[in-house]
C-alpha cells in the first residue's frame, strides 16, 4: 500500500511497478478526489477512500467507473 504519508502517488506507484511487476496489486490511500484521479491515472488497482464524506465517495465511484476497486475507511 502506498499513501500520502509515504510519498506522492505517481512516483510511488511508478517505482513500485518497476520493482514488483504486474502480478502484484497496488493499493493507494487517498483523501481527496484529486488524489483519486491521480491514482487512476497512474494505474492503481485498489483505491482506499480515507475519511471521505458519503457524497465525495459517491463522486469517487462515478469517477472510477470500474477502473479500480474502491475501499472506504
Amino acid at each position: 500500500m502506498c499513501g500520502k504519508k509515504h510519498a506522492t502517488i505517481t512516483p510511488a506507484v511508478k517505482a513500485l511497478k518497476e520493482k514488483i511487476g504486474h502480478t502484484v496489486k497496488i493499493e493507494v490511500e487517498t483523501r481527496t478526489l484529486d488524489e483519486v484521479k491521480e491514482a487512476l491515472e497512474v494505474g492503481a488497482n485498489v483505491i482506499m477512500l480515507d475519511n471521505m464524506s458519503c457524497e465525495t465517495m459517491k463522486q469517487a465511484g462515478e469517477m472510477t467507473a470500474g477502473r479500480a476497486k474502491l475501499e472506504a475507511s
